[in-house]
């Protein structure tokens, strides 16, 4: 403040000169206007003067005429009277001061005249007028008692009066006009003198005041002829700061619009020029999607907020890297932004925001590079660890069937189709044979692939979920396949070092490959990852699938068919702690999984949960939004037909997808599996009181055995 006062002091103190010159003419011209006006009434009034003894001459006559020839003279008396009585106080004010009639309405003070011609006039008239005056209201005084008592006066007396008041006006009225006339040239000169004054001090004044302002704009054009210096050199600093500076540098005032300046590199990261008076929220909408959009908005809302720290906001910012494509030279390029936001104060008001972009290309590029050699190294190390516990006669068994599987898929992505249609139904193919994969990886606890595999059954659901879908997305499936390929192909690499190692291999005088002991444990594990990532407490009981007598031909696709069940139980079936409560029932779900060898009437494969069972009436009606069944046949279906649909089509119990749900393929590959064991499904459900699954197949055929075991040796 007192370096701002002592640059400006000469230009604030003439100011306040100027100012009060401007008040005190004001408060002249105010004043000297009432003074001409009152003086423009004073020579109205004297003029009236005039007029006036004209009438009392004029009426005198009239009364008189009248009163000879006997007529009505009331209205000519009154008349006398009025203007008699008006030049009379008239007269009296002019030489006494005092009040009298104004010329427009009400009253008007008059101050007596001072002397010259004006009190000569005034002495000279009331030296007529006095008698006059005297005699009038004599006359006026016999006529109205004559009114009254006729026989009072006599008319004699009354006419000798009014012809005595006659001749003696008539004899002296020019005399009384001159005076009178030589008053109010009286009263227009003292106004004249008056209003040249009153110009006097107006020009006084005003000249004062030009001066004055020629002074203030001297000063004032000196200052910003000193500030515009300082301010171009200052300008001339902040280019080259703009010009050198790496990061694309802004301001966003309240209205989020942004600044007339910006560093040059801004130009650079977005490839354009055009900045000035944009808003920001327009600008940074083509970038971000619509939900980022709003935390952009709600942040930059905080930020302008006085009462928020800005340092406990650093950590909100949502754009603290921003994937974005540019046009450059006609080539879309990827860039990686990292915006940063600041406050700008002004005695400690927010008045704007200043705003830091980074290109962070290059070190978003070697943080994913970092990273992906990271999970590479990871997924070797998970891969020789799941290798070191798996079954050797499994695992080979898995990627001779996921291989397999593999190639399935990759000629349903070659297989031409045309229409919409036709995409939709080669990514429900894909989305049934990869699930499988899925399953059978996770219980072997192979979770590297079966994350894989997720991402697969992900970015097809994607597809086919568009109204429309061209060949050229489902190019990105074949990255994916490829290294679902390679990775098996390491498996193998690995696996056979192992084996190479000395870890016992299976005896060939073997009849029956068995599965290892840990089959069951691997299972408890999985039911144990489901839950955690469903948000559930579950507890399962499993058994049966150690057994010896598994033959190997069959093992793998029971060991899917447990893990397929299994996902539908914790992910469809058991409800969550909160609602299990509200239902009265223990907050840990009940989950029992179980293989039965019975003999030569083969095996039965048994999942039962206490969760909330299947709602046939949502599943009916869901079937008929996915168009696997009219709406009039929706009336009278049976349980079993949908049933049927749960186990063939992509009918699903569960909404949102999601690593665990199935995506509505899940017990179409419990249907495929057991088709192909040669198994009959059966289910009983009950709402609330949950849902079992019982599957029965053969045993393989000796032969079958046999040639099994000769096709695993060659």
């Amino acid at each position: 403040m007192s370096q701002f006062l002592g640059r400006y002091t000469a230009v604030i103190f003439t100011t306040i000169i100027f100012v009060v010159l401007v008040v005190s003419v004001l408060g002249v011209n105010f004043n000297l206007s009432f003074q001409t006006e009152a003086n423009a009434e004073v020579v109205n009034i004297a003029g009236r003067q005039r007029m006036l003894s004209q009438r009392v001459a004029k009426s005198l006559g009239n009364v008189k005429a009248r009163y000879e020839s006997g007529q009505e003279f009331e209205a000519q008396l009154n008349e006398l009277k009025s203007a008699s009585t008006l030049f009379n106080r008239t007269i009296t004010a002019f030489k006494n001061g005092g009040s009298t009639v104004s010329t427009k309405s009400g009253e008007s003070t008059l101050s007596a005249v001072a002397g010259g011609s004006g009190l000569q006039a005034v002495d000279e008239a009331l030296q007529i007028w006095t008698p006059l005056f005297s005699s009038i209201e004599n006359v006026i005084g016999q006529l109205e008692a004559k009114k009254v008592d006729s026989a009072s006066v006599s008319d004699a007396l009354i006419l000798r009066n009014l012809s005595s008041s006659q001749e003696y006006i008539d004899s002296n009225i020019n005399t009384l006009l001159r005076l009178m006339n030589d008053l109010t040239n009286y009263t227009e000169s003292i106004a004249n003198d008056a209003a040249e004054q009153s110009r006097q001090i107006q020009t006084a004044g005003i000249v004062a005041s030009l001066l004055c302002f020629a002074i203030i704009m001297y000063l004032i054009f000196g200052q910003l002829r000193r500030s515009d210096r300082a301010a171009a050199s200052a300008r001339q600093e902040t280019t080259q700061i703009f010009e050198t500076v790496d990061q694309g540098l802004f301001l966003i005032d309240r209205d989020l619009s942004m600044g007339s300046q910006h560093s040059r590199a801004l130009e650079s990261i977005f490839s354009t020029q055009s900045f000035e008076g944009r808003n920001f929220r327009q600008f940074i909408s083509a970038l971000v999607s619509p939900g980022d959009l709003e935390k952009v908005e709600r942040y930059l809302k905080l930020l302008f907020d006085p009462h928020k720290k800005q340092r406990l906001l650093r950590d909100l910012n949502p754009l603290n890297q921003l994937a974005i494509q540019v046009d450059e030279y006609g080539q879309l390029r990827n860039k990686f932004l990292s915006f940063s936001f600041s406050r700008v104060l002004d005695d400690d008001q927010i008045v704007g925001i200043l705003s830091s972009v980074a290109d962070i290309t290059k070190e978003v590029q070697l943080a994913k590079e970092l990273e992906a050699e990271t999970k590479r190294n990871e997924q070797q190390l998970e891969m020789i660890s799941a290798l070191m516990g798996a079954d050797s006669d499994l695992l080979p068994e898995f990627l001779k069937k996921s291989n397999g599987t593999y190639q399935e898929i990759n000629n349903i992505l070659r297989d031409p189709a045309k229409t919409t249609a036709d995409f939709q139904y080669k990514g429900d193919q894909m989305l049934a044979l990869i699930h499988k994969v899925k399953g059978e990886s996770a219980a072997l606890g192979l979770g590297f692939i079966s994350e894989t595999c997720h991402q697969f059954e992900s970015q097809v659901q994607a597809l086919v979920s568009k109204p429309t879908v061209t060949g050229e997305e489902f190019l990105s499936l074949t990255v994916m396949l490829d290294q679902l390929i390679s990775t098996n192909e390491q498996i193998e690499s690995v696996f056979s070092a192992v084996l190479s190692r000395g870890r016992p291999q299976a005896d060939e005088s073997t009849t029956v490959s068995l599965v290892q002991d840990d089959t069951n444990a691997k299972l408890t594990e999985l039911a144990t990852e489901i839950a955690e990532r469903q948000g559930k407490m579950v507890h399962l009981s499993v058994a049966g699938f150690d057994s010896s007598s598994i033959a190997t031909e069959q093992k793998l696709d029971i060991v899917s068919l447990a893990s397929q069940l299994l996902r539908n139980a914790v992910a469809h079936g058991i409800e969550p702690s909160l609602e299990r409560q509200s239902k009265n029932k223990d907050v840990e779900g009940q989950v029992t999984l179980a293989l039965y060898d019975q003999g030569n009437k083969g095996f039965r494969l048994v999942c039962e949960d206490d969760g909330k069972g299947m709602d046939f009436a949502a599943l009916t009606q869901k079937a008929v939004e996915n168009g696997l069944i009219s709406k009039d046949e929706s009336k009278s279906i049976a349980p079993g037909r949908i049933i049927n649909l749960l186990l063939s089509n992509r009918l699903s119990s569960k909404d949102e997808a999601d690593e665990d749900a199935g995506r509505g393929v899940g017990l179409t590959v419990v249907g495929d599996i057991s088709t192909r064991l040669g198994g009959k499904v059966a289910l009983q459900t009950k709402p609330s009181g949950g849902t079992r699954f019982t599957i029965r197949f053969p045993k393989p055929s000796i032969e079958t055995q046999l040639n099994e075991r000769v096709a695993q040796s060659v």
